[in-house]
């Protein structure tokens, strides 16, 4: 008989009440498992040696004594209830059982460590989702097997809630397309991994999938395309449940960035009147527009007008019988557009118009727009010979 394993129970104070350990040689007489604790020798008053140990038990390993056999919960189990019936064979000859439940394979975590008469054991409080790894052994007055062989199950998880999705905001538009965009979700508790799909007609097709560690609650969508909806979902997943899909949500990226159309003045118009108001087709979406006017052959320097405006026209007095040349570009949040196209047009030349006048009040009606509103200087010509203006509201001037 060969001492294998001692176990210890409990402590004994002072040191001198402690119990003795019995060693035995090889080959000697099989002696009781178990010392007394009042000290009377064992029997057939066989010689042997003593020492002091603060334990009350010793267990011993023969080969003689078989492993026990485990019976339920089946090995590597799965979706198994909190509560568990561990159920091994029958060793006949057996004093006590010791059964060991731990939460890792090498036992370092022991749960359980129960001696127990019967060939079951049941355990209770465990958690969901949890993986349980147990062990056997038989003790004899004699001797005490090795440990069975390890068998392991897992509980069940709760059923799965589906993931709520967070970002972007369902119905998002204007997404840029030059970056990745991020696509986040809530974490579901007892999840082990996440399922998502994206697609770019509500999963007729699916544009791309993946699976992912339940660590993992966000992901991007790497190279988007302008100007583009698109659908994505996410799953949960465990080893005992697929959960339903999230709702479904949709974002759309801006669409590419182009330059306006150009609407007026047209291209190479002629007798443009001095206030202009140039025109153009919206860009949406925008923050804004660049124009520019030139009286250089499509060499925009020394500009006339470099303006920045938030509609989609300005309005401009230029000189009279000019040539100029305009052109306008979008201002946006992710960017500017190229330029439009460059167009030409002329502004209508001075018009000149005679009043015959006699004496006493003259009445003078006449369409014009003039480059510069000032009365005096509307009126320097007639100096010497104007006594008083009034115009049709009844207001008067009289020169100096």
């Amino acid at each position: 008989l060969q001492i294998l394993v001692v176990k210890g129970y409990q402590s004994y104070t002072p040191s001198n009440e402690r119990p003795n350990y019995a060693v035995f040689t090889p080959g000697t007489t099989d002696r009781s498992a178990y010392h007394y604790q009042d000290a009377t020798p064992m029997p057939n008053n066989v010689p042997y040696t003593t020492t002091s140990v603060p334990v009350t038990r010793f267990e011993f390993l023969a080969s003689t004594v078989p492993t026990p056999e485990l019976l339920s919960p089946p090995n590597n189990s799965i979706d198994r209830p909190t509560t568990n019936n561990l159920v091994w064979d029958v060793v006949p000859g057996t004093v006590y059982y010791r059964v060991q439940l731990a939460s890792d394979a090498a036992f370092n975590n022991i749960l359980v460590n129960e001696l127990t008469t019967s060939t079951n054991f049941v355990v209770t409080g465990l958690d969901s989702g949890a993986t349980y790894f147990w062990r056997v052994k038989s003790i004899h007055d004699t001797a005490t097997s090795a440990w069975s062989a390890v068998w392991k199950f897992t509980t069940a998880y709760p059923q799965l809630a589906a993931p709520i999705l967070l970002s972007p905001a369902n119905n998002a538009i204007h997404i840029p397309f030059n970056a990745s965009i991020p696509l986040s979700w809530q974490a579901v508790p007892y999840s082990t991994e996440y399922h998502i799909q994206i697609s770019i007609d509500t999963f007729t097709t699916v544009l791309a999938e993946g699976t992912f560690p339940a660590s993992v609650t966000e992901v991007v969508l790497n190279n988007p395309t302008a100007g583009t909806t698109y659908w994505w979902r996410v799953r949960a997943i465990n080893p005992s449940d697929t959960s339903d899909w999230s709702a479904v949500w949709n974002f759309t990226t801006l669409p590419v960035l182009v330059a306006p159309t150009l609407v007026s003045p047209a291209d190479s118009s002629m007798n443009v009147p001095v206030m202009v108001q140039f025109t153009w087709d919206p860009v949406i979406p925008n923050s804004g527009y660049h124009i520019q006017v030139t009286a250089l052959p499509n060499v925009f320097a020394n500009l006339i007008v470099d303006d920045t405006v938030t509609s989609e026209n300005h309005t401009i007095q230029l000189l009279p019988n000019t040539e100029y040349w305009w052109r306008v570009r979008t201002l946006r949040s992710d960017g500017v557009s190229p330029w439009s196209d460059v167009r030409y047009f002329k502004t209508v030349g001075p018009v000149t118009q005679t009043f015959p006048l006699v004496n006493g009040w003259n009445m003078i009606s006449a369409n014009v727009e003039p480059m510069n509103g000032s009365i005096p200087t509307l009126m320097a010509p007639l100096s010497g010979n104007l006594q008083i203006l009034r115009n049709y509201v009844g207001q008067s001037y009289v020169p100096p």
